[in-house]
């Protein structure tokens, strides 16, 4: 009995290790990406004298 908890156990953090934390660390990387270049437009724009666009673009980085 005592070997099948560590069976599943391991199969459970296999699991965890190849499917559930990859696809975690994927949409944070995508979300972080889309946040800078939205940062990065809004600088853009602000240095263009555009203060209430640029918090807009800002706003939908948040």
């Amino acid at each position: 009995m005592r070997i099948h908890r560590y069976l599943i156990l391991g199969i459970l953090i296999f699991f965890l290790i190849t499917t559930v934390l990859p696809a975690t660390a994927e949409d944070f990387i995508s979300r972080t990406q889309s946040q800078v270049i939205l940062l990065e437009q809004g600088k853009q724009v602000y240095d263009a004298g555009k203060l209430v666009e640029a918090a807009q673009i800002w706003s939908q980085a948040a």
